[in-house]
């Protein structure tokens, strides 16, 4: 289970607190929660702004032991993935941490040193699919 909460990003007034399963869904949820509640932080942003936001989310996601409570976070939760559940047969790289992004960005690492074949060169819309499969396949620990 992943969480983010307002207090995570910033914003130190609200209790608001997203839960679910997929990176996504919750990164979804959030963004929704700001677009209703705080619309003065995403009104008018620009592509790289929104992309930042949308980064600051992920960094701050953390993940929840089963049956935990959102106060109740578990820091040795570990969120994964690893190039067998991508779908690269034959290599046993694991990329964990405790926060979506840093497992994002070694994952992404690895792929750039170990497969360059899979991203090298992909034009922004098939790179944006390869990110999609990537939050798609981290799961916890």
């Amino acid at each position: 289970m992943l969480r983010v909460a307002c207090k995570d990003i910033g914003i130190a007034d609200c209790d608001f607190v997203v839960e679910g399963e997929k990176v996504r869904k919750v990164e979804g949820k959030m963004l929704e929660h700001l677009r209703e509640e705080h619309p003065s932080m995403v009104a008018g942003l620009t592509d790289v702004q929104h992309k930042e936001l949308e980064i600051r989310i992920k960094s701050d996601m953390h993940g929840l032991e089963p049956g935990a409570q959102p106060h109740e976070i578990d820091k040795h939760v570990m969120l994964r993935i690893s190039c067998a559940a991508f779908g690269t047969a034959g290599c046993e790289f694991v990329a964990e941490d405790r926060k979506v992004r840093k497992v994002e960005h070694k994952f992404f690492d690895h792929l750039r040193d170990q497969h360059p074949e899979i991203i090298a060169g992909l034009a922004d819309e098939k790179y944006r699919e390869v990110e999609r499969r990537v939050k798609e396949a981290i799961e916890h620990e």
